[in-house]
């Protein structure tokens, strides 16, 4: 039988949790990725419970080099269909307190290490004519000085997808982003299940980005 692989990176309590429990439930052989032992083996947990095929797998977004070496050893055992990216870096430092390494950290980690995911995993994607998920931030919409970071982040993530949307398409790949507008909430619009639900979805639809306000 032919495994059908799905890697979630960054794979925390919220959206990704969210995303991992759906894709099992699809049939995919999920990867839980991230670079908190304890949360990506309690994800992995909850996708096994809901008798989903999951393993946890340790890399660190902020290190493009070593996301890309874990996600090229998970492929060459579970070619890759899905590839959800989902890590993001948060910090209350306006862009003129914020120390530059950390900018640069910012950076790493909401794109160099999306766009090395992807090239870790391309062929697999092609192959399958997969899909790329990548999850969004309002503040790439709506930059404001004490989002800064996380806006510029965003921003150039955001910049990214929409690139490699147009570069993959041609390929079968299918490049979708949500860019969420407003903060996550369990109990309200902007629940995580809800989320990912509306997330996955979108794989059907022709628009490239959907903003997601609840």
């Amino acid at each position: 039988m032919v495994q059908r692989g799905a890697v979630v990176v960054g794979a925390g309590p919220g959206v990704g949790r969210e995303l991992a429990l759906i894709l099992a439930r699809e049939g995919y052989d999920v990867a839980v990725v991230g670079r908190r032992p304890e949360v990506v083996e309690a994800v992995a947990a909850d996708v096994r419970a809901a008798g989903g095929t999951a393993e946890a797998l340790l890399a660190d977004a902020g290190d493009p080099a070593s996301m890309a070496a874990v996600l090229r050893d998970r492929d060459a055992r579970v070619p890759t269909e899905v590839l959800v990216y989902n890590p993001v870096m948060r910090s209350e430092l306006t862009l003129t307190r914020i120390g530059i390494d950390d900018l640069r950290a910012s950076l790493d980690i909401n794109v160099v290490s999306a766009v090395a995911a992807v090239q870790a995993v391309l062929p697999s994607l092609v192959a399958a004519q997969g899909t790329l998920l990548v999850t969004g931030g309002g503040s790439a919409l709506n930059p404001r000085a004490p989002f800064g970071v996380l806006s510029v982040g965003k921003a150039a993530q955001r910049a990214a997808v929409h690139a490699l949307a147009d570069e993959l398409a041609p390929l079968g790949v299918t490049v979708r982003t949500i860019t969420i507008a407003g903060l996550m909430d369990p109990k309200g619009p902007l629940d995580p299940r809800l989320v990912a639900e509306a997330f996955w979805a979108l794989r059907d639809s022709d628009d490239v980005e959907l903003v997601y306000r609840g």
